[in-house]
């Protein structure tokens, strides 16, 4: 098995990883030049609907509808997450889809995540696309290993719904 190979490979090999890369060597993100009247946001979940923060994109949608009615916000949501009256459901799709929806499509990604896997930016596919993230760091990785992504784009997870909201309008 692969475990018991790890344990029995020699010391000397052996590297701490504390992060992860987020783009090729050569990649740049893509940056976006928009003149649309509206803004897309996106949340996708393949994985558990509450550790995801699928019910709190649905509470941050509602509350933002309600407070802001007129405001020209078109919510989406790709994969686990139930339907709604204000977001557009699509199911999964393949990298290379998600990629040119995202690219083509979404303006912010937001990730709510409040447990379950340990990693950190989710979203960051939606990023490389030019998208602006919005996501919660329920494990502070962002400071304990020196990724410095702008404090802005991270939002407590027990405030998320409201931080969240705020920060959509003064983006809008």
């Amino acid at each position: 098995s692969l475990l018991f190979k790890w344990k029995n490979h020699a010391k000397k090999n052996i590297k701490n990883v504390f992060g992860g890369p987020l783009f090729y060597p050569d990649e740049k993100p893509f940056v976006k030049k928009s003149s649309k009247k509206e803004l897309n946001i996106c949340f996708t979940s393949l994985g558990d609907y509450i550790e995801k923060g699928a019910d709190k994109y649905i509470q941050l949608v509602e509350k933002y509808k309600c407070l802001y009615p007129s405001d020209s916000i078109i919510f989406n949501s790709i994969g686990n997450c139930n339907a709604h009256k204000y977001i557009i459901k699509y199911d999964s799709m393949s990298q290379e889809k998600l990629d040119n929806f995202y690219r083509d499509n979404i303006d912010i990604q937001i990730n709510l995540t409040v447990r379950g896997t340990v990693a950190f930016p989710h979203g960051a596919e939606a990023v490389i696309q030019g998208c602006m993230l919005l996501t919660t760091d329920y494990t502070n990785m962002n400071n304990q290993n020196n990724y410095n992504f702008d404090p802005y784009i991270i939002v407590d997870v027990e405030n998320s719904v409201d931080q969240v909201v705020t920060k959509i309008k003064e983006l809008y």
